[in-house]
């Protein structure tokens, strides 16, 4: 697979499959890709969009490949809260603009490409992210080679991919999770890569000690970020009536969720997604107004479903339905 190119766009880069040929009706999905992977990650997906009358959008955020890196006054206002005479509270507000900086750069970026193109309608989708960037809180005791303390300085980041990619077998219940060995039969993706398709695909920087990502991520766990941002995401009545927010990002709470999840993935995510599913719950049971919300289940996948199975993949972010697939 050769690797593909991404060419600036506004702030970011992109890789744009173009409007599938003949078609007068098609969808644009937009793809942003997470912590140290970038947009090509997704690559194999881009075959079978024309056969789903879709138009990819690969988006590389800044710092990542072909997109505007942050400059030296962004990244001090995000190192900011990293500083030991800087109280939780403080670090939240400095985070909060940080995070609101980024979401709005990324809107101007969809609203002017969606006039551009003429588009209509949004969704929102959360493609299998782990607990801790939706704030959950972890289980009372569980396992992450990257903070173990149990693997010598250095070893944890050398298992981490095998980890993080790996199919695992778990129960129905937050106490039936396997936390630490995968499923020898499939294989961890990262173990089916080639070294040209792991060297395509992964950007390390930001996620490195110091990098935007390391800091934005864990910063923003200390100090309650993503929960606070969690709730603003799901949670009615929490943007709408700002009167101090601009006239083009009103209107968020219209905008429908879909939450895509795998439950073959490393633990981290069916955690997240019955977590998610309590919450629910629990604001239905309290009358509290939630946005719509669709969850999508991908039975038998892990969390690089979109480089072992990319047509099932896709099929799922395109699906309409908040029925789980291949519920039986």
């Amino acid at each position: 697979m050769s690797q593909l190119t991404f060419k600036k766009a506004g702030l970011f880069a992109i890789h744009d499959t173009g409007k599938p040929p003949g078609v007068e009706h098609y969808t644009t999905l937009f793809i942003v890709h997470g912590f140290a992977w970038h947009g090509a990650v997704f690559a194999r997906m881009i075959p079978f969009a024309n056969t789903h009358k879709t138009r990819l959008v690969l988006v590389n955020r800044r710092d990542y490949p072909g997109a505007v890196p942050y400059t030296a006054s962004e990244r001090a206002a995000l190192h900011a809260s990293q500083n030991p005479d800087t109280t939780p509270a403080g670090a939240l507000t400095t985070l909060l603009s940080y995070a609101q900086t980024r979401a709005l750069e990324f809107h101007d970026f969809l609203r002017s490409f969606a006039i551009e193109e003429e588009l209509s309608e949004k969704t929102v989708i959360l493609a299998y992210p782990p607990y801790h960037a939706l704030g959950y809180p972890p289980p009372p005791t569980f396992y992450n080679p990257l903070t173990d303390p149990s693997h010598p300085p250095g070893t944890g980041i050398q298992l981490f991919p095998a980890w993080v990619s790996g199919y695992y077998t778990h129960g129905d219940s937050p106490h039936e999770l396997e936390h630490r060995t995968p499923l020898q039969d499939p294989p961890p993706t990262i173990l089916t890569m080639t070294h040209e398709e792991i060297e395509g695909a992964v950007f390390p920087g930001p996620g490195e000690v110091g990098g935007s990502d390391e800091v934005f991520l864990h910063s923003g766990v200390r100090c309650g970020l993503w929960e606070v941002l969690r709730g603003r995401a799901l949670f009615v009545g929490m943007n709408d009536d700002d009167e101090e927010k601009e006239d083009n990002v009103k209107g968020w709470n219209d905008i429908e969720l879909r939450y895509v999840w795998c439950d073959r993935s490393v633990w981290e995510l069916p955690w997240a997604t019955w977590a998610l599913q309590a919450e629910l719950a629990e604001a239905e049971k309290a009358g509290r107004e939630v946005r719509k919300v669709r969850l999508v289940r991908l039975r038998g996948a892990n969390h690089f479903v979109h480089w072992d199975e990319p047509e099932r993949a896709l099929k799922a972010l395109l699906a309409d339905s908040s029925e789980e697939e291949e519920e039986e």
